[in-house]
């Protein structure tokens, strides 16, 4: 976006450094049909594509994506959610896919108040199944598919450092 891949690309290496991830699966790509802009739509096959490629790669088991209202609603964000359908159809065999559930502008930046809120609109889903276990014969178990990760305070931290590698990301008159 504006002349910054390689900029971005370092501060990616960075992240990955920060969050202990192998830096030989830590890809940057420069692709002229998914440059970085929020307003621009990604073709979902081109999406698709990528994953599929980088799921056998590295042999990856999990992924964890945008759902299909992206951060900031930003439109490539969005479109991230329709490629990774577009996957899931047209593949054989997925690994467990997680989408992150996209917060009200007011919480998304805000990590700590949301982690209050969030927690206390999902504990009656967490009593819920906690009291399946001790007592299935009286509660059944939630029946969404919904799940809450929280980090430690050092994760949190880890993570926190990680993102702020991204100083090119963070220009809010982009």
């Amino acid at each position: 976006s504006n002349g910054l891949g390689s900029i971005r690309e370092k501060e990616l290496k960075q992240s990955c450094q920060r969050l202990d991830v192998n830096l030989s699966q830590c890809t940057s790509l420069n692709l002229t049909d998914l440059q970085d802009n929020p307003n621009r739509w990604w073709p979902k096959e081109n999406i698709s594509e990528l994953i599929d490629k980088y799921i056998k790669e590295y042999n990856i088991d999990l992924l964890i994506t945008f759902d299909h209202g992206g951060i900031s609603g930003h439109r490539n964000h969005k479109s991230i959610a329709f490629g990774v359908e577009y996957y899931i159809e047209k593949s054989f065999k997925t690994p467990l896919i997680y989408e992150i559930s996209t917060a009200a502008f007011l919480f998304e930046f805000s990590s700590i108040i949301d982690l209050f809120r969030t927690t206390i609109k999902f504990l009656p889903r967490l009593f819920r199944s906690l009291f399946s276990t001790i007592f299935p014969f009286i509660f059944s178990p939630p029946n969404d598919h919904r799940i809450l990760f929280v980090s430690s305070p050092f994760g949190y931290v880890k993570g926190l450092k990680a993102f702020h590698t991204h100083r090119s990301q963070m220009l809010w008159y982009r």
